[in-house]
């Protein structure tokens, strides 16, 4: 069953969590528009994550391997 229950939330959750991983704040200045196209895409590949299973159930299991592989996806079918 899939169930896009949490996906927003999830997609704000990568989006914001790669910006603070990079160090990236609108208090730092300017935001490198690279860097914020990045964000969208993990935001994209967290929020698919969760629509995999009930909830947010797939991140019990999910590893950053999996992340990275996700977003290689990401890249290899777009530009961005």
């Amino acid at each position: 069953m899939f169930d896009p229950t949490g996906a927003g939330d999830c997609f704000a959750g990568g989006f914001i969590g790669y910006l603070a991983g990079r160090g990236v704040g609108a208090a730092a200045g300017q935001m490198d528009f690279a860097e914020l196209r990045r964000a969208v895409i993990y935001g994209s590949v967290m929020g698919s994550f969760c629509c995999e299973r009930f909830g947010v159930d797939r991140f019990r299991t999910l590893t950053r391997d999996e992340i990275d592989a996700r977003y290689r996806e990401f890249q290899v079918s777009t530009a961005f």
